[in-house]
């Protein structure tokens, strides 16, 4: 029954959720354990070390594929009268991440490999097997998390006159990422001013509106006192758009001087206000991006307050994954997506 449940637990994550791009290429895990075979294999159940190097996959199915290597030193098989023997494993396995939340995932594996005994011993042979399995996955920092992984191998050519020979094995490792992705190109902070705007409006005859435009050269007839207006009359625009790294919320440094000229433009014509809309890619659950799009909005909010735009000018709102601009499929589309675009009124 623990076998049964395991392999559909397995298959459920494998075949439920699109891959998760990951911010760094490969994964180190040094792992520690243990192996508990089934009874009829005549070894003792018993601990095992080893390692794992994973591939991270960008636009793939799978997160990751992962090779590893275990040793069981000294291992005491039944039959042998106290004599003891070494177990080497080789893996190659290919790994499904579903996150849940910031911090913590779950992952699914399937894969196979090799087994070798340093003295072969009744029909303990070395033999190829096939594995799947279950993990969990705790992140304390971008770097470095914990992994708890539990497998079941079924090894192949067994000897017929003995049952299907079953190993349940169980690890912990420490994990570290490392080798930076090339960051998707990002859209700059467009700021669009168009020709300065002579502060004090000088009326002249015909402008109904009071824009200093004649009315037999004014498109936008009707103007609300204080809105700056170009050469034909219709009200100048200011456009911000800022785009931010993967599950982040802070604003990057290089978009400081273009929202100090959103800044500059609003305290000159104070009859501006601004909503600042926030969205993000579709990778993770839903009410977490609701969360990350309002954290986005409100960073964006924050920089302008420091330099001088009064709060009462400002509003935020989220709107999590919905609304994207580009497909949530590449990575250069999520980059997109990864937003806040500012939508400006008086």
């Amino acid at each position: 029954m623990k076998k049964s449940l395991l392999a559909i637990s397995a298959a459920t994550a494998l075949f439920t959720s699109s891959a998760v791009a990951a911010d760094y290429n490969f994964e180190f895990t040094p792992v520690i354990g243990g192996v508990m075979p089934e009874k009829n294999l005549d070894i003792d159940d018993h601990g095992l070390v080893g390692f794992r190097i994973g591939k991270n996959l960008q636009n793939s199915y799978f997160s990751q594929i992962e090779v590893g290597f275990d040793v069981a030193p000294r291992v005491k098989v039944d039959y042998t009268s106290g004599k003891k023997v070494d177990i080497y494993r080789g893996l190659i396995h290919l790994v499904k991440d579903i996150p849940l939340s910031k911090s913590f995932s779950f992952y699914g594996l399937v894969g196979a490999g090799a087994e070798a005994l340093s003295d072969n011993w009744r029909d303990n042979n070395d033999r190829m097997f096939i594995d799947y399995g279950l993990g969990v996955k705790y992140k304390f920092t971008d770097r470095l998390a914990l992994k708890a992984e539990l497998t079941h191998e079924v090894k192949l050519n067994a000897d017929e006159d003995h049952y299907t020979n079953n190993i349940g094995l169980f690890t912990l490792g420490l994990s570290y990422t490392f080798g930076e992705t090339a960051q998707a190109p990002v859209e700059k902070v467009v700021v669009v001013e168009e020709k300065p705007v002579v502060e004090e409006v000088v009326v002249v005859a015909g402008d109904d509106d009071g824009d200093g435009v004649a009315n037999n050269m004014d498109e936008c007839p009707n103007t609300p006192a204080g809105v700056p207006v170009d050469a034909k009359g219709c009200p100048q625009t200011i456009s911000l758009h800022v785009n931010f790294n993967f599950n982040k919320a802070n604003v990057l440094p290089k978009y400081d001087a273009q929202i100090s000229k959103v800044a500059d433009f609003m305290v000159k014509y104070p009859v501006y206000n601004v909503m600042l809309e926030g969205y993000t890619d579709s990778t993770g659950p839903e009410a977490y991006n609701l969360k990350l799009s309002d954290k986005r909005a409100a960073s964006v909010a924050k920089e302008l307050k420091k330099k001088g735009v009064e709060e009462k000018k400002i509003s935020t709102v989220g709107y999590g994954e919905s609304n994207p601009v580009a497909s949530n499929k590449t990575r250069e589309g999520r980059a997109q997506n990864r937003r806040v675009d500012a939508v400006f009124s008086y």
